[in-house]
Protein backbone atom coordinates (compact mmCIF):
# COMPACT_ATOMS: atom_id res chain seq x y z
CA UNK A 1 0.00 0.00 0.00
CA UNK A 2 1.71 3.07 -0.98
CA UNK A 3 -0.14 6.63 0.75
CA UNK A 4 -1.37 8.96 -1.47
CA UNK A 5 0.69 12.70 -1.98
CA UNK A 6 -1.40 14.35 -0.03
CA UNK A 7 -0.90 12.24 2.80
CA UNK A 8 2.72 12.25 2.68
CA UNK A 9 2.65 15.53 2.93
CA UNK A 10 0.48 15.50 6.40
CA UNK A 11 2.46 12.35 7.99
CA UNK A 12 6.26 14.58 6.92
CA UNK A 13 3.97 17.84 8.77
CA UNK A 14 3.06 15.82 11.87
CA UNK A 15 6.63 13.98 11.61
CA UNK A 16 8.57 17.29 11.48
CA UNK A 17 6.30 18.88 14.29
CA UNK A 18 7.06 16.22 16.47
CA UNK A 19 10.64 15.52 15.90
CA UNK A 20 11.15 19.60 16.90
CA UNK A 21 9.32 18.95 20.20
CA UNK A 22 11.15 16.69 21.30
CA UNK A 23 14.40 18.11 20.70
CA UNK A 24 13.72 21.77 21.95
CA UNK A 25 11.13 20.80 24.92
CA UNK A 26 14.23 19.14 26.22
CA UNK A 27 16.77 22.24 25.85
CA UNK A 28 14.03 24.51 27.28
CA UNK A 29 15.66 22.75 30.47
CA UNK A 30 19.21 23.70 29.62
CA UNK A 31 19.09 26.42 32.26
CA UNK A 32 22.66 27.13 33.42
CA UNK A 33 24.32 24.37 31.74
CA UNK A 34 27.45 24.81 30.32
CA UNK A 35 27.85 25.12 26.48
CA UNK A 36 29.35 21.41 26.63
CA UNK A 37 26.55 19.94 28.49
CA UNK A 38 24.43 22.10 26.41
CA UNK A 39 25.18 19.56 22.94
CA UNK A 40 24.91 16.73 24.91
CA UNK A 41 21.23 17.33 26.03
CA UNK A 42 20.90 18.01 22.43
CA UNK A 43 22.61 14.83 21.47
CA UNK A 44 20.44 12.63 23.64
CA UNK A 45 17.23 14.57 22.44
CA UNK A 46 18.12 14.46 18.59
CA UNK A 47 18.86 10.18 18.82
CA UNK A 48 15.43 10.33 20.76
CA UNK A 49 13.53 12.14 18.33
CA UNK A 50 15.15 10.25 15.34
CA UNK A 51 14.60 7.14 17.11
CA UNK A 52 11.28 7.85 17.91
CA UNK A 53 10.33 8.64 14.30
CA UNK A 54 12.19 6.97 12.04
CA UNK A 55 11.07 3.81 13.78
CA UNK A 56 8.13 4.57 16.85
CA UNK A 57 6.28 6.53 14.25
CA UNK A 58 6.94 4.23 11.21
CA UNK A 59 5.92 1.10 13.12
CA UNK A 60 2.57 2.86 14.58
CA UNK A 61 1.63 3.51 10.49
CA UNK A 62 2.76 0.43 9.27
CA UNK A 63 0.49 -1.46 12.02
CA UNK A 64 -2.56 0.59 12.17
CA UNK A 65 -2.14 0.74 8.04
CA UNK A 66 0.15 -2.51 6.72
CA UNK A 67 1.89 0.32 4.64
CA UNK A 68 5.64 0.90 5.14
CA UNK A 69 6.51 4.53 4.64
CA UNK A 70 10.14 5.78 5.50
CA UNK A 71 9.92 9.54 6.96
CA UNK A 72 12.34 11.88 5.77
CA UNK A 73 11.59 14.90 7.81
CA UNK A 74 14.84 16.81 6.27
CA UNK A 75 14.75 19.57 3.16
CA UNK A 76 18.62 18.26 2.79
CA UNK A 77 17.60 14.40 2.97
CA UNK A 78 14.64 15.16 0.53
CA UNK A 79 16.70 16.71 -2.20
CA UNK A 80 19.46 14.44 -1.81
CA UNK A 81 16.71 11.43 -2.07
CA UNK A 82 15.32 13.65 -4.97
CA UNK A 83 19.31 13.49 -6.85
CA UNK A 84 19.30 10.07 -6.68
CA UNK A 85 15.76 9.30 -8.02
CA UNK A 86 14.12 8.11 -4.90
CA UNK A 87 11.60 11.18 -4.97
CA UNK A 88 9.84 12.53 -7.66
CA UNK A 89 10.98 16.13 -8.37
CA UNK A 90 7.39 17.20 -8.17
CA UNK A 91 7.16 16.35 -4.44
CA UNK A 92 10.24 18.00 -3.30
CA UNK A 93 8.76 21.54 -2.74
CA UNK A 94 5.39 20.31 -1.21
CA UNK A 95 7.59 17.94 0.49
CA UNK A 96 10.12 20.66 1.65
CA UNK A 97 6.82 23.02 2.77
CA UNK A 98 5.15 20.22 4.80
CA UNK A 99 8.70 19.66 7.08
CA UNK A 100 9.01 23.52 7.25
CA UNK A 101 5.77 24.05 8.38
CA UNK A 102 5.45 21.12 10.56
CA UNK A 103 8.76 22.54 12.47
CA UNK A 104 7.77 25.74 12.72
CA UNK A 105 4.03 24.79 14.29
CA UNK A 106 5.98 22.53 16.65
CA UNK A 107 8.46 25.44 17.46
CA UNK A 108 5.40 27.44 18.01
CA UNK A 109 3.77 24.97 20.83
CA UNK A 110 7.60 24.45 22.18
CA UNK A 111 7.09 27.95 23.26
CA UNK A 112 4.03 28.11 23.95
CA UNK A 113 4.80 25.60 26.67
CA UNK A 114 7.74 26.60 28.13
CA UNK A 115 7.80 30.41 27.79
CA UNK A 116 8.26 31.15 31.74
CA UNK A 117 11.04 28.67 31.77
CA UNK A 118 12.80 31.56 28.97
CA UNK A 119 11.74 34.09 31.01
CA UNK A 120 13.68 33.00 33.69
CA UNK A 121 17.30 33.34 31.89
CA UNK A 122 19.27 35.84 31.86
CA UNK A 123 21.94 35.06 29.40
CA UNK A 124 22.05 35.77 25.69
CA UNK A 125 23.74 32.98 24.55
CA UNK A 126 21.89 30.60 26.69
CA UNK A 127 18.56 31.60 25.60
CA UNK A 128 19.14 31.15 21.97
CA UNK A 129 20.64 27.85 22.59
CA UNK A 130 17.67 26.56 23.84
CA UNK A 131 16.37 27.11 20.51
CA UNK A 132 19.76 26.28 17.68
CA UNK A 133 23.42 25.30 18.02
CA UNK A 134 25.50 27.88 19.29
CA UNK A 135 28.61 27.27 17.60
CA UNK A 136 32.25 27.21 19.59
CA UNK A 137 34.22 29.77 18.39
CA UNK A 138 31.16 32.14 18.56
CA UNK A 139 32.00 34.55 21.16
CA UNK A 140 29.67 37.37 19.48
CA UNK A 141 32.83 39.58 17.77
CA UNK A 142 32.68 40.20 13.73
CA UNK A 143 36.83 39.15 13.88
CA UNK A 144 35.50 35.57 15.08
CA UNK A 145 32.76 35.11 12.46
CA UNK A 146 35.25 33.24 10.02
CA UNK A 147 36.22 31.09 12.58
CA UNK A 148 32.86 29.84 13.65
CA UNK A 149 32.05 29.79 9.25
CA UNK A 150 35.00 27.57 8.84
CA UNK A 151 34.36 25.52 12.03
CA UNK A 152 30.82 25.39 12.04
CA UNK A 153 30.98 24.38 7.53
CA UNK A 154 33.27 21.24 8.44
CA UNK A 155 31.16 20.12 11.69
CA UNK A 156 28.21 20.66 9.92
CA UNK A 157 29.48 18.60 6.41
CA UNK A 158 30.98 15.66 8.40
CA UNK A 159 28.01 14.96 10.79
CA UNK A 160 25.70 15.33 7.97
CA UNK A 161 27.72 13.67 5.51
CA UNK A 162 27.33 10.63 7.65
CA UNK A 163 24.24 10.71 9.25
CA UNK A 164 22.31 10.80 5.75
CA UNK A 165 24.82 8.25 4.65
CA UNK A 166 23.86 5.56 6.77
CA UNK A 167 20.45 6.93 6.55
CA UNK A 168 20.12 6.26 3.16
CA UNK A 169 21.57 2.84 3.33
CA UNK A 170 19.09 1.69 5.50
CA UNK A 171 16.46 2.99 2.84
CA UNK A 172 18.27 0.74 0.01
CA UNK A 173 18.57 -2.07 1.96
CA UNK A 174 14.85 -1.76 3.74
CA UNK A 175 16.43 -2.45 7.62
CA UNK A 176 14.34 -1.14 9.73
CA UNK A 177 16.37 -3.15 12.92
CA UNK A 178 19.22 -0.55 12.31
CA UNK A 179 17.06 2.71 13.07
CA UNK A 180 18.17 2.17 16.54
CA UNK A 181 21.75 2.17 15.46
CA UNK A 182 20.81 5.57 13.16
CA UNK A 183 19.47 7.11 16.69
CA UNK A 184 22.33 6.38 18.24
CA UNK A 185 24.52 7.67 15.53
CA UNK A 186 22.93 11.06 15.44
CA UNK A 187 23.07 11.41 19.25
CA UNK A 188 26.82 10.82 19.29
CA UNK A 189 27.11 13.59 16.13
CA UNK A 190 24.90 15.94 17.65
CA UNK A 191 26.80 15.65 21.00
CA UNK A 192 30.15 15.55 19.71
CA UNK A 193 29.83 18.48 16.48
CA UNK A 194 27.08 20.64 17.50
CA UNK A 195 25.88 19.90 14.40
CA UNK A 196 21.90 20.69 13.51
CA UNK A 197 21.82 17.96 10.21
CA UNK A 198 18.52 19.47 8.94
CA UNK A 199 17.62 22.95 7.68
CA UNK A 200 14.38 23.10 8.77
CA UNK A 201 14.88 23.07 12.30
CA UNK A 202 17.41 25.60 11.86
CA UNK A 203 14.91 27.97 10.10
CA UNK A 204 11.87 27.31 12.13
CA UNK A 205 13.45 27.81 15.11
CA UNK A 206 15.74 30.68 14.20
CA UNK A 207 12.94 32.73 12.92
CA UNK A 208 10.63 31.77 15.86
CA UNK A 209 13.30 33.36 18.33
CA UNK A 210 13.58 35.98 15.68
CA UNK A 211 9.42 36.50 15.66
CA UNK A 212 8.33 36.04 19.27
CA UNK A 213 8.46 39.11 21.88
CA UNK A 214 10.49 39.62 24.41
CA UNK A 215 7.25 39.73 26.75
CA UNK A 216 7.41 36.34 25.82
CA UNK A 217 10.95 35.14 25.86
CA UNK A 218 12.27 37.82 28.53
CA UNK A 219 14.44 40.31 28.68
CA UNK A 220 17.34 38.10 27.52
CA UNK A 221 16.40 37.97 24.46
CA UNK A 222 19.02 39.41 21.70
CA UNK A 223 20.74 38.40 18.19
CA UNK A 224 19.13 35.57 16.27
CA UNK A 225 22.74 35.22 14.50
CA UNK A 226 21.15 34.85 10.89
CA UNK A 227 24.73 35.44 10.03
CA UNK A 228 25.58 31.86 11.08
CA UNK A 229 22.55 30.45 9.87
CA UNK A 230 24.05 30.03 6.18
CA UNK A 231 25.77 27.02 7.48
CA UNK A 232 22.97 24.33 9.49
CA UNK A 233 20.42 25.92 6.18
CA UNK A 234 22.87 25.31 3.24
CA UNK A 235 25.84 22.60 4.22
CA UNK A 236 23.30 19.90 5.01
CA UNK A 237 22.34 20.49 1.56
CA UNK A 238 25.68 19.71 0.25
CA UNK A 239 26.61 16.87 2.45
CA UNK A 240 22.85 15.01 1.65
CA UNK A 241 23.58 14.96 -2.16
CA UNK A 242 26.77 13.96 -1.56
CA UNK A 243 26.39 10.97 0.82
CA UNK A 244 23.30 9.57 -1.34
CA UNK A 245 25.08 9.87 -4.73
CA UNK A 246 28.25 8.10 -3.16
CA UNK A 247 25.38 5.17 -1.50
CA UNK A 248 23.86 4.78 -4.80
CA UNK A 249 27.36 4.44 -6.81
CA UNK A 250 28.30 1.80 -4.33
CA UNK A 251 24.80 -0.24 -4.77
CA UNK A 252 25.06 0.14 -8.79
CA UNK A 253 28.76 -1.19 -8.74
CA UNK A 254 27.71 -4.06 -6.21
CA UNK A 255 25.00 -4.71 -8.28
CA UNK A 256 27.01 -5.04 -11.25
CA UNK A 257 29.52 -7.40 -9.59
CA UNK A 258 27.01 -9.53 -8.38
CA UNK A 259 25.57 -9.25 -12.44
CA UNK A 260 29.21 -10.08 -13.46
CA UNK A 261 29.77 -13.25 -10.78
CA UNK A 262 26.14 -14.91 -11.72
CA UNK A 263 27.20 -14.78 -15.39
CA UNK A 264 30.49 -15.94 -15.22
CA UNK A 265 29.51 -19.02 -13.37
Amino acid sequence: MTFPTTVQYLLEFMASAIFIMIVNMAMANIKSLPQRNAKIVRGVAYGAATFAVFLGLSMVIQTTTSANYFFLINPAFTVGMAVAGGVKWAQVAPMIASQVLGMLVGQILVVLANYKKYQEVEDSTELLAMFVTINDFDNRTYENRPSAWINGFFTEFFASFIFFFILAFSINLQQSSIMLVIGFVAFVLVASTGAVMNPAMDFAARLIFWFMPDSILGDAKDDSRWWYSIVPIVVPFIAAIAAVALVKIILKTGTASTSSTTTAG
